[in-house]
């Protein structure tokens, strides 16, 4: 079999484990995600209101990792074993980056009125929460394939 193949076949499975993984553990992921801000007690929820349902849009861009990383090897010629792995590691940086920037802006928000909501801080208030994270993680995964493919292709001559 053809190398091209194995690494396709390969994707193709790691794709499928990352997906289940994503459905069976997206809750635990965005209860580590989530900031620890004093007085308040995020829940996380998955609501029926949203077109995709978060669990569902965080499988699919785990999903989407190998098949778009072995997408751009083969669309920019990628051989060399040094850019590969520098194309892994961008990606993998834009979906942080979307991640910490998600992060942020929920910490920034729930800081700010966190002495509105509970001021005396005695006892957590509970907020149920259906985090976004899944759109920031696929918005940095799409920003990382572009990036990562522009940067390390082949230039024809």
């Amino acid at each position: 079999m053809k190398s091209s193949k194995k690494e396709v076949i390969l994707a193709g499975l790691i794709a499928i484990a990352f997906f289940i993984l994503g459905q069976l553990l997206w809750s635990n992921l965005f209860k580590f995600f989530e900031p620890k801000i004093k007085g308040i007690e995020f829940r996380i929820i998955e609501s029926n209101s949203k077109t995709i349902k978060t669990s569902l849009l965080v499988s699919l861009t785990l999903a989407l990792i190998p098949i778009l990383t072995v997408l751009i090897w083969r669309l920019g010629s990628i051989i060399s074993s040094t850019r590969r792995i520098a194309v892994s590691l961008t990606i993998l940086a834009f979906i942080a980056i979307g991640i910490m920037i998600r992060h942020a802006a929920v910490r920034a928000y729930f800081t700010r009125i966190a002495n509105n909501i509970n001021p005396s801080k005695e006892k957590d208030v509970i907020y149920p929460l259906d985090p976004d994270f899944g759109y920031y993680m696929f918005a940095g995964l799409c920003i990382g394939f572009i990036v990562s493919y522009l940067l390390f292709r082949q230039k024809k001559i």
